[in-house]
């Protein structure tokens, strides 16, 4: 069952505008940098209630417009599925998501990555993105393929996300192929 506060009404006139700042907001409350370990591709998500699609829209709008990209790579960006937004309907009592991702090792590494660099993270989500941003070079020079890399690569993505948060229970956590 849906919460009252999914429910609202705009004003005819109201403009949703996102900024760095904002998105950075967005990403340090909502979003997940993590490894595919059984895939070994890095994703970058945010995720919101379904009702909050016209502000996701902005924001995939919002990287898409600064996250540097030139006439060309903007042409084959909008022709791809490589930064999307998809819903994912709801399972139980939880509300459909939209969820905004990117899995393209090329633009995490060549424009989301070095935009972010120059944001303050000022939560843990800051270590998650450093973390993330080793990954992701790794993964994009093709590091990952060296034996002696994985199990680094594999104990490093077991310090991100929830596993670096202090609730964590689950600290003798054994480095597998498993998501």
């Amino acid at each position: 069952m849906n919460k009252i506060r999914d429910y609202f009404n705009l004003p005819a006139d109201h403009k949703i505008v996102i900024s760095g700042p904002l998105l950075l907001g967005f990403i340090e409350g909502e979003g997940s940098f993590c490894l595919l370990r059984s895939k070994f591709d890095t994703l970058f998500q945010v995720v919101q209630s379904e009702t909050q699609l016209p502000v996701m829209q902005k924001i995939k709008e919002f990287l898409e417009n600064n996250l540097g990209f030139d006439k060309y790579s903007m042409f084959k960006l909008k022709s791809s599925s490589a930064i999307i937004l998809r819903i994912d309907k709801s399972s139980k009592n939880c509300t459909p998501l939209v969820v905004l991702a990117i899995k393209n090792t090329n633009i995490l590494v060549n424009y989301l990555i070095p935009y972010l660099e120059n944001m303050p993270f000022i939560t843990k989500k800051g270590k998650d993105f450093y973390d993330f941003k080793i990954l992701s070079t790794a993964i994009y020079n093709g590091i990952h393929r060296r034996e002696e890399i994985i199990s680094l690569i594999l104990e490093l993505s077991y310090s991100m996300n929830k596993y670096r948060l202090t609730t964590n229970t689950d600290l003798n956590k054994t480095i597998g192929l498993s998501d």
